[in-house]
């Protein structure tokens, strides 16, 4: 009986603890956005997977930027977005494929996400406070393609 009120007892704490680790995660960011690439460095005409992963609460309204067609001297080939809400997050990701035909270093600056909190009562979106939070930059080499063979012949 002493070993079943033990096992029930370490299995209510061990609730607690996780419980209270959630709660305390919640307070801790409203939003967070990352962006990143699949390949740093690329050959012209290669493409490169740039990502923008946005977590969040599921009663949080996010407002990507558009970037059009070109952006940072890429072009956009393709694009799409996934979202997945779990416990009460939600994530969502979006895709862009790039690509370019001129050698050099490239910055992708920082996509700037727009947020608000959902409200209870409609609210007409002229007057929807947003907030915002920047991604990091993003860095990419693109490569010549004569170069790098003139390099693989040398050697």
């Amino acid at each position: 009986m002493k070993n079943r009120y033990l096992y029930i007892g370490s299995i209510l704490f061990i609730t607690l603890v996780v419980c209270n680790s959630w709660l305390y995660a919640d307070e801790e960011a409203l939003i967070q956005a990352q962006a990143s690439i699949d390949k740093e460095t690329i050959s012209i005409g290669d493409t490169v997977t740039y990502t923008i992963v946005v977590k969040t609460k599921k009663n949080i309204d996010i407002s990507f930027p558009t970037f059009g067609e070109n952006f940072a001297g890429f072009a956009v080939k393709d694009f799409g977005s996934r979202e997945e809400i779990f416990f009460g997050k939600k994530t969502i990701k979006k895709w862009y494929l790039l690509d370019t035909y001129v050698a050099g270093s490239y910055t992708i600056p920082p996509a700037i996400i727009k947020y608000h909190i959902l409200s209870e009562e409609e609210v007409p979106q002229e007057e929807v406070l947003w907030s915002e939070i920047e991604t990091n930059e993003v860095n990419v080499e693109v490569e010549s393609v004569l170069l790098k063979a003139d390099n693989d012949r040398d050697r």
